[in-house]
């Protein structure tokens, strides 16, 4: 492992060690991390690198039982509760706009069809930022064995790596966030949500 690297992939691995439920596992893996900080802070990286090799082994195949693929159906449920409640919340915060504007403009028969072209304008939003992730969240937490499991969050980091796209590049959230009636934050509201689902699932 390149040296630059030690460091953000302890990060990594704090994160997820903090997500373990079974307080059993998570001391074992916390003792195996600060075993690996210790060896940072010597500047014995090579001793360092053996030890987040260890620590590595530890959580991909832990000495209790069910108590890692336990903790990590937990994770992934509680990531699809986390993207279902942002979606929800964006599409209020549409909903909200729309009956600002709706009030503002009520008995102007030049935006008699002010509705129908809003509905038109927002409705790629929630068509791109859909519950596939959800769903395939739902497929991850439900998954008999590893192999399955693994699979199922690639294709949702997969998905997770689709919206961030859409998030960063649509002119319909530039607009829906800059518009001068209701204050919104749709942008930063998603991003935040999609990096900390991506930051738990690594």
């Amino acid at each position: 492992m390149d040296v630059a690297l030690l460091r953000p992939t302890m990060a990594s691995l704090i994160g997820r060690i903090a997500l373990v439920a079974d307080p059993a596992w998570k001391a074992a893996l916390a003792q195996l991390a600060a075993a690996a900080d210790a060896q940072m802070k010597a500047n014995d990286f090579a001793a360092a690198e053996d030890a987040i090799a260890n620590l590595l082994a530890a959580m991909d195949a832990p000495p209790l039982g069910q108590a890692a693929p336990a903790a990590i159906k937990v994770t992934y449920a509680k990531s699809r509760l986390a993207w279902l409640a942002t979606r929800q919340k964006i599409e209020s915060e549409i909903e909200r706009l729309r009956g600002e504007l709706n009030t503002a403009f009520a008995g102007d028969d030049a935006f008699s069809g002010i509705d129908a072209a809003y509905t038109q304008f927002v409705s790629p939003v929630l068509a791109a930022l859909d519950e596939r992730l959800a769903d395939k969240l739902d497929e991850a937490t439900n998954a008999v064995d590893a192999a399955s499991r693994a699979k199922l969050v690639d294709e949702a980091k997969a998905i997770m790596q689709q919206y961030g796209d859409y998030v960063a590049s649509a002119p319909v959230i530039a607009a829906l966030d800059g518009n001068p009636i209701v204050p919104l934050a749709i942008r930063q509201t998603l991003s935040v949500t999609l990096t900390t689902l991506a930051k738990v699932m690594n």
